[in-house]
Formats: C-alpha cells, structure tokens, sequence
C-alpha cells in the first residue's frame, strides 16, 4: 500500500469493480486501423500511421481519448500506451504516427492530427 491509497477510506480498485457500469461492460479491442486514406501515395507513412481502439461492445455515446504515447517524438508506440478506459469510462484511441529523425517537422503533427479525424 502507497501514500496515496493509505489516505483513501475505501479500495479504489475494488470499489470501482463492485460499483461501476463499467465492470459489467464487456471491452474489446480493434487494433492496426489505418487512419490514412488509401489513396495516400506514402507507401512507408500508410504503414506506420495505425490506430488501436478499445471500446464497450454494448455501449454508445461515450467520449473519446485519443492517446498519443510519449517517447520525445524518437521513440515510442501505441502499445506502449496503458489501457485507461475502464477507470475513466471511455473510448479509447491509441495512434502510432512517423517519429523524428526519419520524419520531419510537422510530419508526426500531420499524422496525429490525421488520427484524429478518423469517423
């Protein structure tokens, strides 16, 4: 047990499994979308530029996370990126883009703003 926890009245954890709706959704997840359109002529961008989703499979209308993973643009991937869409509720999107130095400014930009306009 952390500072953190020892200060809570109750287990966090065990509270939101007992209490939540979102312990009794079943989540799946869909992964290497490519969020590029297939007429992108950049064979290598198309290949890289994919997106994981994790999502309810009998719910709707929840917000959407789109997930960006750190590594300072060098480095990084979005299976790096840790599962939070049970404890706050929501869709899920996790983008791999091109990093730098293979990649200028503002390639990996282009690519994460693609992402998010994804329907």
């Amino acid at each position: 047990m952390n500072s953190v926890t020892a200060l809570l009245p109750v287990d966090l954890t065990s509270f939101l499994a007992q209490t939540s709706i979102v312990a009794l959704t079943n989540w799946v997840t869909e992964c290497d979308i490519p969020y590029l359109p297939e007429e992108e002529p950049d064979a290598p961008r198309r290949a890289i530029c994919k997106l994981d989703v994790i999502h309810p499979t009998d719910r709707v209308g929840l917000p959407v996370l789109i997930n960006l993973h750190g590594g300072g643009l060098t480095g990084g991937s979005k299976k790096d990126v840790e599962d939070c869409t049970r404890h706050l509720d929501c869709v899920q999107v996790s983008v791999d883009y091109r990093l730098s130095p293979q990649t200028a400014a503002p390639g990996w930009f282009k690519d994460c703003a693609a992402a998010c306009f994804v329907q």
